[in-house]
């Protein structure tokens, strides 16, 4: 991987990494609509991600993992990613809505608030850290099987179950809901 400082994207047309990318700063846009496309490769960044939906694209994304390895405050806007793992001992708090195509993974350590916005997981949930939300919701979402496996430390605001008939979301672990826990039958 290419170690980088501060990475800011300009213009209108797609960054397409070529590579693993370490950022020791933040992600930002500089006007216009950039779009970054991760491109299949795993980018750690320790800074604070200023992209959103309008600046990351899922088209080639598979595969991707964007890492938040801060081990100072993060914030993270909204956007859409494949894997998204948030490792290190700052805390995380999102600033905007989160589409995940894979996984969302909460290391040992890592605290995620994510106040009053939603998840739309179409992975896995694999929280060994600490998460937190207040009003927002995660919501499990697709035709593939998904897991849960969290701890009593963590706590969803709303859990939403909207699966595709015969697609299943299995609990390994048992997890706290503070608000609302609501299944959507059969909905496809």
């Amino acid at each position: 991987a290419i170690t980088y400082g501060n990475v800011s994207f300009a213009g209108n047309n797609d960054k397409t990494a070529l590579g693993s990318m370490n950022i020791v700063g933040s992600v930002r846009r500089l006007g216009s609509t950039p779009i970054f496309d991760a491109a299949g490769f795993t980018h750690t960044i320790a800074g604070d991600w200023f992209l959103d939906f309008a600046n990351t694209t899922i088209a080639s994304m598979f595969g991707s993992t964007i890492n938040f390895n801060g081990n100072g405050p993060q914030v993270v806007n909204s956007g859409d990613f494949d894997n998204i793992t948030f490792s290190g001992s700052g805390l995380k708090t999102l600033d905007g809505d989160l589409r995940v195509r894979s996984d969302v993974n909460i290391n040992s350590g890592a605290t995620l608030s994510a106040i009053i916005y939603d998840i739309n997981l179409y992975g896995n949930w694999i929280d060994n850290g600490t998460f937190s939300q207040t009003s927002g919701h995660v919501e499990f979402l697709g035709s593939a099987a998904q897991t849960i496996s969290s701890n009593l430390t963590s706590a969803f605001g709303d859990l939403y179950i909207r699966k595709d008939v015969g697609a299943d979301v299995i609990a390994n672990t048992t997890f706290r809901v503070d608000d609302n826990f609501l299944f959507f039958e059969d909905d496809a």
